[in-house]
């Protein structure tokens, strides 16, 4: 068996003086030089509620087609009349467009739309029906 220690282990914990540019501003917050303007990193806000209206709106429209319900969500959004915002990227550097999953996700929480395609309802054919109706007589 190893032997108990007898001491306890010294702390690794090391002094620390914050630097003298630091400045207290009397309501619990030190301003720091990292804080000072707008910080690049920052969330940026993606599209708005009126966006995510026009969309659905452009989905529920009877007139829209069942294959423009089917393209990809940053299309939807451009055919629904939506300019779509530009965020800044560090790695690689440059502006790209929102993600088409930033889209889905906002068109999701704001107006429920889990996808845009619909399926079209239609009667079964009299074979199906009987099919369906054996099917369930047996389970």
């Amino acid at each position: 068996m190893p032997p108990k220690r007898t001491q306890k282990r010294k702390s690794r914990a090391q002094p620390y003086t914050p630097p003298l540019d630091l400045k207290y501003t009397g309501d619990g917050h030190i301003e720091t030089p990292a804080r000072a303007g707008s910080d690049p990193r920052g969330h940026v806000t993606g599209i708005t509620r009126d966006d995510t209206i026009a969309i659905a709106s452009y989905v529920d429209d009877p007139s829209t087609s069942m294959k423009a319900k089917g393209l990809p969500w940053a299309d939807i959004a451009r055919h629904s009349g939506v300019d779509l915002p530009r965020t800044k990227h560090f790695f690689p550097p440059g502006k790209r467009v929102i993600t088409e999953r930033a889209i889905r996700k906002r068109c999701e929480e704001d107006e429920g739309l889990i996808n845009t395609i619909a399926e079209e309802e239609r009667e079964l054919s009299k074979e199906q029906a009987i099919a369906r109706e054996d099917w369930r007589v047996e389970q």
